[in-house]
């Protein structure tokens, strides 16, 4: 992969993927919210996709099925 000439402006990186890349370690591992091919994207395309894995569900939201 080459670097591209001008760095993708921080305003496409959406607030989910700005808070991963925003840690304070100098060394880590964004996983979180599909972030390793997200920031590869980012860099080959200029813009980020978001998150398109589906948010788990919070305990007792799941449908039900059977009732009537």
């Amino acid at each position: 992969m080459a670097w591209k000439k001008e760095p993708a402006p921080k305003s496409v990186v959406k607030d989910d993927l700005l808070y991963s890349l925003n840690s304070i370690m100098t060394v880590f591992n964004p996983a979180r919210n599909n972030a390793g091919e997200r920031v590869v994207t980012l860099f080959e395309t200029g813009e980020d996709p978001g998150n398109k894995l589906p948010s788990p569900q919070a305990p007792g939201t799941a449908a039900r099925t059977g009732d009537i």
